[in-house]
């Protein structure tokens, strides 16, 4: 089938991250083979082992895609596609894609596990995969080629590095910039050269005083869940508090349809055994006036949701000081990375947080998706041409 993805005549945008793919030579001429399964009752083995042993965002690992599938998936009328990239001559796992396939209108569409929980999506990597750009092109051409019969393709919300490796989609030509990044602070190994180092003094002056505020006002206590009746309890909170600001703001709360009630809640109660997932609160005399939901993963820790509670709190900005709390209890155990997630919320900056490109692209596998394909994929193209050569 002929590739659709529209190519600038240039190539490669030279702005994007990572500048160049893993690139260093191979010791023998690499083929390829690419093998799909479709049943969440035979999980693929190279989806364990990459997530053991490879490289892989938490939003790609068992604890979350697991319930995913059995819950929203099902839902909506999505099916798994598990695709795995090996080599042909070992059957060495390079590559594991957890994919769905499900309907969007009047098409067909294969796409990452997502449908707006998953803020990252990424195939899960071999440690130190080490492939050449023409390899690529050949591994996805096999990839697009193996997948399910569908009218689209589309891969977006990728990072530009998956753990400490890049990502070597996001340096193909057939994916461009998203209009919206990233965000993330690398956290020193203590509180004090965070504060004297990382944190501005201006926003670091207004912390203080609105803890000061908070102090003021009852005793205050910032704790994780560690039973699931305290996870129980500050998800309840977290729920009414984003309800009520989500209302006052006029936007839609993803937490107001059960389905995704449930799969959120799935997730916070197996966490009490796993610690998968990080569900904290700020207290003022027993009354939670933030809340904050995060996963853990490595000695990273990636926010979520985070809530405040309004009337006479909102003055106070808790739900800063829950963040600065938060922060405080990752550098005490040894985490080296918040990350914020999607999004250019201002609070971001505020945390020196910096941020970060996401890559998409989508590629029409039958006649009927052409046209959407080619929309999208020019869409990006003009909108990289416009951005600032400084912007990330």
């Amino acid at each position: 089938m002929t590739d659709s993805v529209l190519r600038t005549s240039a190539g490669v945008d030279r702005r994007r991250e990572p500048q160049t793919l893993l690139s260093a030579a191979l010791g023998r001429r690499r083929s390829f083979c690419v093998e799909i399964g479709t049943s969440l009752d035979r999980l693929p083995p190279a989806w364990q082992q990459l997530e053991r042993h490879g490289s892989a965002t938490p939003f790609q690992t068992y604890a979350w895609l697991l319930p995913w599938y059995r819950i929203i998936g099902a839902a909506h009328g999505a099916t798994p596609v598990f695709a795995t990239v090996a080599d042909a001559e070992t059957r060495e796992p390079l590559m594991f894609f957890p994919l769905c396939r499900r309907r969007e209108g009047r098409l067909s569409l294969i796409e990452f596990a997502d449908m707006g929980v998953s803020d990252y999506n990424a195939p899960l990597v071999a440690k130190d995969l080490c492939i050449h750009e023409s390899q690529l092109s050949a591994i996805l051409r096999r990839l697009y080629r193996a997948l399910p019969s569908a009218d689209l393709v589309r891969f977006d919300k990728m990072p530009g590095h998956i753990g400490e490796g890049p990502n070597p989609l996001a340096g193909h030509e057939m994916f461009r910039q998203m209009s919206y990044r990233a965000w993330g602070v690398g956290l020193p190994s203590t509180r004090a050269t965070y504060d004297s180092s990382v944190l501005g003094l201006t926003f670091r002056k207004e912390l203080q005083r609105k803890r000061r505020r908070i102090a003021g006002r009852g005793k205050v206590d910032f704790y994780s869940a560690g039973t699931e009746a305290e996870a129980r309890r500050i998800f309840e909170a977290l729920c009414d508090q984003r309800a009520a600001r989500f209302a006052e703001l006029g936007r839609r709360n993803i937490l107001e349809d059960e389905t995704y009630r449930s799969f959120y809640e799935t997730i916070v109660l197996t966490s009490c055994r796993t610690g998968f997932a990080d569900l904290s609160a700020l207290e003022v005399d027993g009354e939670i006036v933030a809340a904050m939901f995060a996963l853990r993963h490595g000695a990273q820790r990636y926010l979520l949701m985070s809530t405040l509670q309004g009337g006479k709190w909102k003055s106070c900005s808790p739900g800063n000081v829950a963040i600065d709390s938060a922060i405080s209890q990752m550098i005490a155990s040894g985490e080296n990375y918040l990350d914020f997630t999607i999004g250019d919320e201002a609070y971001k900056r505020d945390f020196a947080a910096t941020p970060r490109a996401l890559y998409s692209g989508v590629r029409a596998q039958s006649i009927f998706g052409t046209a959407q394909a080619f929309s999208s994929n020019f869409r990006a193209i003009v909108r990289n041409r416009l951005r600032p050569a400084d912007a990330a």
